[in-house]
């Protein structure tokens, strides 16, 4: 029944899409707030160089011809630039006009670890320590779904629930054989997450945009014997991002940090995060992202006592492709590697976006 569920709201949600498709008007391209909008360039380009006038109607141009010339859409490559610094919150959405998503992902993880076993030996009726190998491999598909939309005064909002199946499979080994193995599953919902964005400063010069957000993360999640596919505490993010552009390329820079609330006197570490990365518009409808991510994660508390240990810090490298398809519709594919043992194996995850337009 949870699993019809989880269908269900996927299909209702992408009939959503759709609908919004349908009914709203067709949307512009999504801008920056330091640069002019499309019907600005276009009043701005209506003189050549020469003081000859150049029609409006793009119908009357002839477009170029000869060897070695096709005719490009000169804001296709933008479009697709910044609906990816979109998807990354580091460009905000211009009031009125909004963007829906659903993201798929997939993430591995097998972790492997030599462990004392306790046996008994059915000859001489007496238990015995042995050496034996633990592993647990971890598989998780996620189907989260998003909404965003840009606000008056710079700012945003933004919205997402994520549908989540998770499979843990933890077996020990002894000289080869098996002596135990147990598997865990669960599916269901995940924390309702909101957040809000504000432009700080624009890019001008040497002084790149920056963008700060502010993210409560819910604890809304599903949970079956004591496992929670959430955070199983309200959490509260604060982060920043700074902007830099030197076209065709896009750097940058964000940080974040996450606190959780204590429940039952175990107050979960404090998340640090740091992420560079680069965007580069590679063609007229493509773009092309890498990142680099370190995460460290404070010790976990009891009672007021900090639990040794529980600490850890790690890293990620991120690639991905995405790609605009028509004059809403944006696709984008990513795949994360973990850097550290203890970093999940990979993620790979793949977006599917539609903006819209509320403004009449």
């Amino acid at each position: 029944m949870e699993t019809q569920k989880i269908v269900l709201v996927i299909a209702g949600f992408v009939m959503g899409m759709l609908c919004t498709g349908l009914s709203a008007q067709p949307a512009e391209d999504t801008i920056t707030p330091n640069q002019p909008s499309a019907s600005e360039s276009t009043d701005e380009r209506t003189d050549n160089s020469d003081g000859e006038a150049v029609p409006e109607d793009a119908d009357e141009v002839e477009p170029a011809s000869g060897p070695g010339l096709f005719e490009v859409d000169e804001e296709a490559a933008t479009r697709a630039l910044e609906r990816s610094l979109v998807q990354s919150n580091a460009l905000l959405l211009a009031p009125g006009r909004g963007e829906v998503s659903i993201d798929f992902s997939y993430s591995f993880d097998l972790v492997t670890q030599p462990v004392f076993v306790d046996l008994f030996d059915e000859d001489t009726e007496e238990s015995v320590t042995a050496i034996g190998l633990s592993s647990s491999s971890n598989t998780s598909t996620q189907t989260v779904l998003g909404f965003q939309l840009g606000l008056p005064f710079d700012s945003q909002i933004s919205l997402s629930l994520p549908l989540e199946s998770a499979k843990s499979n933890n077996s020990t080994r002894v000289n080869g054989g098996e002596v135990d193995n147990q598997l865990l599953s669960l599916s269901g919902s995940g924390d309702l997450r909101v957040g809000i964005l504000k432009g700080i400063f624009q890019e001008k010069g040497w002084r790149p945009d920056m963008i700060a957000s502010i993210t409560l993360d819910t604890d809304t999640g599903s949970s079956d014997d004591g496992v929670s596919l959430g955070s199983e505490a309200n959490e509260l993010s604060i982060g920043f991002s700074l902007t830099k552009r030197q076209d065709p390329l896009v750097f940058t820079l964000g940080a974040g940090y996450t606190s959780s609330e204590s429940v039952d006197d175990f107050e979960s570490g404090s998340v640090s995060q740091i992420t560079v990365s680069a965007v580069l518009a590679a063609s007229p409808y493509t773009s092309l992202q890498t990142s680099v991510s370190q995460i460290s994660v404070g010790e976990a508390s009891f009672e007021g006592e900090s639990i040794s240990g529980s600490d850890s810090s790690f890293g990620i490298l991120g690639v991905g492709a995405a790609s605009v398809v028509g004059r809403h519709w944006f696709i984008n594919a990513d795949l994360d590697v973990g850097l550290t043992e203890n970093a999940t194996d990979y993620t790979f995850s793949l977006s599917i976006s539609r903006n819209f337009n509320l403004r009449r």
